[in-house]
Order: structure tokens, then sequence, then C-alpha cells
């Protein structure tokens, strides 16, 4: 069961050491902020979300692939009780939340915390310092987020503020997802495992685990269990035996050749009523497109911020991606619509439109109509731009324009002009020499933890660790507080198998900070100015987001400024893609690039560029959230000044103390960081408040940890 309770209480906290805010964000209130609580317990449960069983990660017992929702208010404090019930370590990270002031609270295993062992908890406590949207909460160590560690992280709009007031009262959450029917850990496994052939150019890695069997909506979905069990998943006997409804499909087959299972998810609305929609695509990587048959939706948020109103007929949301919608619910009553959730991109023949699998759910009117309201104010007294024309008729979900989503405000005019500084995000798929896994480094860098197994916040507040390792030589990148960069991230096809020209539409999301996407391009970034002067940026209202993709390829359209080609077109027509046997990265390049020096075997396919203002001291991870991407250490680190994030919490501390110790870390630097940095009420070798669970076995869990903790150490990473 949750414990949720909100109260406003005028006392000081309990805990005032460990309430830590940066110079920055410093507030002085007497009025204690209203609490939101809640305890979660994290399990694996045997569960069917699409009627074929199998064990996932579930949230206080329930039994379902529905993580709990979190409500908070601006300026409303979070105390989230974390208890791991499963068989292996966890984080939660708040995605979208920056955390100002909170930095130890974001839930990066090997930059801000250690994962959380089996059978111990941990407490995250912080304020929420933003205006309202929707984020999300996920688990972020070993793709746990992928096996149903994942809820949704609400800032609760104020109606009482004009800029939301015209916002529908009622809402619906459309939770997407993709859905393997193996354990995501299995498939890992299979994944970072040596090859046990090599081919330059060809070589295949033991087990890739392919693109997902099933699309969810809200946790649910439907499935024919006459689908053939090793078409879809190759004869790996390592990955185990599943169930579809409760049968063995083994035993099942020939018995039965279409048998559907599972159930749908149902949308009741009422004719002329209007809901806003907070669509969240929650998958590994799947980029999705979402539709209500003959229905519209208004656009006005985008990752929780503010846009200018435009009006679609469907959707495109990669994974991580938030839209806040309106449904205008003009259907006729007692009439049932048809709510459609595909994938794009990564192409298949089993999809309605040739693109790959594809779910319903329903929405259901009622027989009687609402009162029709009259007057209705439109989103931010805006009249939302109609964008719902020249969508192809045969293939309705595959076309939006992402230069469509604009800021609601203008560009800042201490943002416009030149950036202070540029870095170069440069993403590709190889064997790593150093231990021969596939990998998809940054910058041909493959990130690297500490070696005394402590994470890279308290260990650089504390002046720590191994100094060679908190540079650019393993994708930290030294960042000063207060200074405008650009980001350009460069899109390479996969480099291991060249002749495929494969192409994947990477979402980046960046911890701490939200960025201005000043715009995209094809091919290799021409630099600001020529990209201007392209008609390529937007430098006036570009839209305020904490995600960007990098797509196959994007070329400037006259009217609606961009056309997204599909993904054939691109690697057999276009006369920009090249052929290439992999990456050729100079250390000159790596800094430098488009240096006209720096000599590329691999020509990118496109170019995505942000703007981002490092106002928030700490180590902020940055990375793809295509999992299995992440997985294969597609990251990096923005390291803005650490010594400017305020002291270490108490909970904190002894979360160093006691989970960092059981999963491995080294003692005496342990013991010397919270000597330096930890409060003084900590009582290193004392009792002063464990964050073991009642009943927990130590050993036990060093024990079960013991082989993620050796995936971790193989695969170099900080947290994958």
């Amino acid at each position: 069961m949750v414990l949720r309770c909100k109260v406003r209480i005028m006392v000081l906290f309990l805990f005032a050491d460990s309430i830590l805010v940066s110079s920055s964000d410093a507030q002085t209130t007497q009025e204690a902020p209203e609490i939101s609580r809640y305890d979660l317990v994290i399990s694996r449960q045997w569960i069917k979300p699409d009627g074929f069983w199998r064990p996932a990660l579930t949230t206080n017992y329930n039994g379902k692939l529905k993580g709990e929702t979190i409500r908070v208010k601006t300026g409303g404090r979070v105390i989230l009780n974390v208890t791991n019930k499963a068989n292996q370590p966890i984080t939660v990270h708040f995605h979208g939340i920056h955390q100002s002031g909170y930095q130890w609270m974001d839930g990066v295993p090997g930059a801000t915390q250690c994962p959380i062992p089996p059978d111990h908890s941990y407490v995250y406590d912080f304020v929420v310092n933003q205006p309202p949207g929707t984020h999300i909460w996920h688990g972020h160590y070993m793709l746990t987020e992928g096996d149903g560690l994942h809820g949704l992280f609400v800032i609760e709009h104020d109606r009482t503020d004009s800029l939301y007031r015209d916002f529908p009262e009622d809402e619906f959450l459309v939770e997407l997802s993709d859905w393997y029917h193996i354990e995501y850990r299995k498939l890992t496994e299979g994944l970072l495992e040596i090859p046990k052939v090599r081919s330059t150019g060809a070589g295949q890695p033991p087990h890739w685990p392919g693109n997902p069997q099933n699309l969810l909506i809200n946790g649910k979905a439907l499935w024919n269990c006459a689908n053939d069990f090793n078409t879809q998943y190759g004869a790996n006997p390592a990955w185990g035996f599943t169930y579809c409804d409760q049968v063995s499909y083994f035993e099942q087959v020939g018995k039965n050749n279409s048998r559907i299972v599972g159930e749908q998810e149902v949308f009741n609305v009422t004719s002329g009523k209007r809901y806003l929609l907070r669509v969240v695509n929650l998958g590994t990587v799947q980029y999705m497109m979402f539709m209500i048959r003959e229905h519209n939706l208004t656009v006005v948020a985008a990752d929780g911020q503010p846009v200018k109103p435009f009006t679609v007929s469907s959707l495109d949301i990669n994974v991580a991606e938030r839209y806040d919608v309106i449904l205008e619910a003009n259907g006729q009553p007692g009439e049932t619509y048809d709510v459609v959730v595909a994938t794009k991109f990564r192409y298949s023949d089993n999809g309605p439109y040739g693109y790959g699998p594809a779910q319903t759910a329903k929405l259901v009117y009622a027989a009687e109509p609402a009162e029709i309201e009259t007057d209705v104010l439109r989103p931010y007294g805006m009249t939302p731009v109609d964008r719902t024309e020249g969508f192809n008729a045969t293939h309705p979900l595959d076309y939006f324009n992402p230069r469509w989503v604009t800021g609601f405000d203008d560009l800042p005019e201490h943002l416009q002009g030149e950036p202070d500084e540029t870095i170069f995000i440069n993403g590709y798929m190889w064997f790593d020499p150093e231990d021969d896994r596939l990998k998809w480094p940054v910058n041909n860098v493959t990130h690297k933890s500490d070696p005394s197994g402590l994470p890279f916040l308290p260990l650089m507040v504390s002046g720590l660790g191994d100094k060679s390792l908190q540079g650019l030589a393993n994708n930290m990148w030294d960042m000063k507080l207060n200074t405008t960069y650009d980001f350009v991230l460069h899109n390479y096809g996969e480099t291991w198998i060249p002749e495929l020209g494969q192409i994947d539409e990477h979402p980046w999301h960046f911890h701490g900070h939200s960025f201005h996407v000043l715009g995209y391009g094809p091919g290799r970034y021409p630099g600001f100015q020529a990209a201007n002067e392209s008609g390529l940026l937007n430098l006036k209202d570009p839209p305020y987001r904490d995600m960007v993709t990098t797509f196959p390829g994007i070329l400037p359209d006259g009217s609606e400024g961009v056309n997204l080609i599909r993904m054939p077109e691109i690697t057999k027509e276009k006369p920009w893609i090249y052929n290439f046997s992999g990456p050729n990265l100079t250390a000159d390049c790596r800094i430098n690039d488009p240096d006209p020096n720096c000599q590329l075997a691999a020509i990118p396919y496109g170019w995505s560029l942000i703007r981002l203002r490092a106002d928030n001291p700490g180590v902020w991870n940055v990375h793809c959230h295509l999992m299995w991407h992440f997985a294969m250490n597609m990251q990096g680190f923005m390291v803005i000044e650490p010594d400017k994030v305020g002291p270490m919490p108490l909970e904190y501390a002894r979360m160093l103390r006691d989970q960092c110790a059981a999963m491995g870390a080294d003692k005496d630097v342990l013991a010397e960081v919270l000597q330096l940095s930890g409060p003084k009420e900590l009582l290193v070798g004392g009792d002063d408040g464990p964050t073991s669970a009642p009943g927990a076995d130590d050993s036990a869990a060093a024990a079960l940890v013991a082989v993620s903790a050796l995936m971790v150490a193989a695969l170099g990473a900080a947290a994958a």
C-alpha cells in the first residue's frame, strides 16, 4: 500500500542540515513546503500486461506494468522512500526534474549515488523548483526502466495562473511503452557478452535483443499466442521459458493458431467536453506515433514546457519525450474510436503501416452528451496553428514536423548570437578494442567509472578519485557555471554492419537542465553562421526542452521547414549519405570537429543543435535514451563546478556508508569522503539510521548484487 499525505505546516525541517540549496537557488521562507510523501516497494512478480506471462518489476506488489504516479505542486517537497525487494540493485531518477539545489538526488549510479542493493531502502528528499509539467520517474540501473520500474511525475497546473486557466480539469495519463517477452536483464547479459567470433565490419554480437514484441498503452495490450516463439526470440535456452496466458506456448501451438489474449485500455469520455492528455513514451527503443481516429490533438506542452499551441491529427513521440495535448471530444455519443500507437523508423513487415508493432485502445463515448461548452478559452489564450492539412492519406501516422514545436517565449536576448563554447557529441556503434565488446561510445571514448566504486559527485566535492577519469578523456566535459554552450549532436550509422546503412533516431537527454533546440540539418554541422544563413536554425522562438532527437536526415522544405525522410529512401537514394567502414577520429577531431583538418572516415547522416545555459552546478549525465545504446555506453557527463554544490545531506551520507559498501566500494576512500564532506551527524562506524530494510540479510544482498556488479565492471560504464 502506498502511504501518501499532503500537509501544509509551519515548522522547520527536522533535518535542516540535510536540506541543501545552491547559492543561485537559495530561498528564505518561514513556511515549509507542502509535502507529497510516497512509499514505493519494488519487487519482481510474474505479470501479463498483454496476456503473455513473464517476470517484471512492479510497484507495491500491484501486479501491473504501471507504477505509482507522483504528484506535486511547484515549490512542493517530495519524500520518496524506495525499498528494494527485487533480486537486483536499483536506483530511481526523476526525468525532467532539474534537482536545482538538490543535486545529490538525481539517482544516477556512478555519478550521484550507489545503487540500492536488495533488501535496502533509500529516501529521495527534494523540493521541486520548476513550473508545472509532465515528467517521469524511472530506474537508471541496468535497464530496470524497461522491466517496469517507471511511472509519471506530474507537477500539477495551477489554474489560478492565467497561463493554465483554460486547461481542461479532466485529464488522462497516456503511458506508451514497448515490451519484450524476455526479461531485460537477460537480454542485457547477452548484449554485453564478448562476441565468440569477432569480424571487423560484419561481426555479430552474441544475442542482439532485436525489436520489442509488442507496444502497450497504460500497461495493456493484446497478443496473438499463435505467433511463432522461435521466430520471435531465437533458440537461446539462457533466456528461459515464458508463458502465454498461463499455458506454455509449446503446449498450445497447433491447438489454436489464432488465440488473442490480453486486454485493451479504455478511455471513457463525454461528447462536448475537453480533456488534457499527458502522453509519455516510457519505452526503451521504439520511436512511436500516436493518434485517435477522427480526432485532432492540440499540443500545448513538450517535455514539461509550454509551447505555442498547434493542432495535429497524429503525434510523433520518441523515447522519454512527453507531450501535453488537448482533446476536443466531438465524437458522436455512444460511439467508439480507436486510439492507435505504432512504431516509426524501426521497420518490419508485421505492422499495419509497414513499421512494426502497433496496438490500439478504445475511446468510448457516453450515451448522453455533455452540455456544450461556450466561449471556450484557447490554450494560453492563443488560437492553435492548424497542422492537420498535408498528412499522408495512406499512412496518416508517418509525418510530423519537429519544427512545428516552437517555444512559448522568444529566445532571451542574452542567449542570442554565438555561444561561449561549442561541444560536439558524435556517437558510433563499434567493437571496443579494449574489451572486444560491442559499444555505442561517444567521440570514440568509452566512459569508465571510478575504480573506487564511488559516485563522481562526492569524489569531486571531496577532491578525491582518479583525476585521469575526471576530464575530456572520459567524456566528462568541464563546464563553467552561468556560461552558454552549444551542443552539436551528430547522428552516424551503425558502423559494425556498414552495408546495411542502419540509422537510428537517438533521443538525447540532459540531466539537471532544459535547453533551447535551435535546429536540425542533414550531413555534417556546417557551423553556427552557415547553418543560420541556410535557414536551418530557429533563433526567434525555439522550444525549451530536456530531450532532443538526432534524426536520420532532415532537409529544408520551403513551407514547413523540414521533411523527415523514411529510412529506406535515405539509405538507397539520397546523395548526402555515404557508405563507410567505421570511425577513424583523431584526438583533434573529437575536440575540434568540424575543423577542416579533421579527417573522418564516417560522414554523419544529420545533426541537431541545442543551446544550454549551464546554471546548475553538479555532475550531470548526458545520454541517448534508447536503453540498449545507454547500456552500450552512449553517454557523457557535464561537470559544472561541483564545488558549488551544497552540503551532503545526512540520508545521502548514510547511503554512501551502507549501500556503497554493500556494492563493494573501496572502504578507505569511502571513509575519507565521509570524513571530508559528510555531515557531522553521521556516525561513520556507528548506528545512526541504517539504510537496510527490515529483515535485510546483508550477506545475501551482497551475493545477489555480485553478478550485476561484475557486468558493470566489464562494461566499464558508470551506469547502464
